[in-house]
């Protein structure tokens, strides 16, 4: 059972209402599908973002460490249905960990090594570019979308709930939303395995602003919400389109103190 926000704590992030779990049968729902379009149009367009298939983004956070402000690398491909990626803390002691379209890997925590399923493609790309996870999710043909009700669906808002297919079901990965006036994502929230049992932890990635780069409209700042209430702002230092899925290039400017 999840403790609750007591005063003076930060708040932690909540799904509205929902099924976490739908059946083979169900279908996308025509008003969540054109909000994602209209997201996505504003964004650059789908013609534009039909002709990426990768990305390398920096982002700097509003933490230090050591003195000194912290820079995350993020390389995403999408070319494929597999999920490709790599992660990184710039000037980290450690070599960026393969995620080449393995089925899962393996989490170290205090009771034991925890296997864990690899993170779809619209999971991996909602947070730092989200139109390029709404392309995924419209023509990929492995999600459908909801729309859903909640406090934080009132007023010029509508939200989505994104489900991924497993197997004979969906299952609910993400919950998006998108103003109703701009058209753009203000808030994504991420559903994060669950460790330990109990309900899944929540990631919420908030949007405040949008400008254009190379040909596509992204977010540059916002902030991430831990699951445990911790916000931190983040702005875009560089992004990267189509050059490549490069893990020398990638890894290079990890390491650099």
């Amino acid at each position: 059972m999840s403790s609750p926000n007591l005063p003076g704590m930060p708040s932690r992030p909540q799904l509205t209402p929902g099924p976490l779990v739908l059946g083979s049968a169900s279908s996308n729902d025509p008003d969540a599908v054109t909000a994602l379009q209209s997201f996505l149009e504003e964004s650059g367009g789908r013609s534009r973002w039909s002709t990426i298939h990768n990305a390398t983004i920096r982002q700097r956070f509003g933490y230090q460490a050591n003195g000194r402000t912290v820079d995350h690398l993020y390389m995403d491909d999408w070319s494929t249905p597999k999920s490709i990626y790599r992660r990184s803390v710039v000037g980290a002691h450690h070599q960026p960990a393969d995620h080449d379209g393995r089925n899962g890997y393996v989490v170290k925590t205090q009771y034991g090594n925890r296997a864990i399923p690899e993170f779809d493609q619209a999971h991996l790309l909602a947070g730092n570019l989200p139109a390029a996870a709404a392309s995924v999710i419209l023509t990929s043909g492995n999600y459908i979308v909801k729309t859903a009700n909640g406090k934080k669906c009132s007023g010029p808002a509508i939200c989505i709930d994104v489900y991924l297919r497993r197997e004979n079901v969906y299952v609910r990965q993400e919950e998006w939303v998108i103003s109703s006036q701009s058209h753009l994502a203000s808030t994504i929230d991420l559903i994060l395995p669950s460790l330990f049992g109990g309900a899944p932890p929540i990631e919420q990635f908030s949007f405040s602003s949008y400008e254009p780069r190379q040909g596509v409209t992204v977010p540059v700042s916002g902030t991430v919400t831990a699951p445990w209430g911790r916000a931190i702002p983040f702005q875009l230092v560089r992004l990267d389109i189509n050059r490549g899925f490069d893990k020398a290039k990638f890894d290079a400017e990890a390491t650099q103190q």
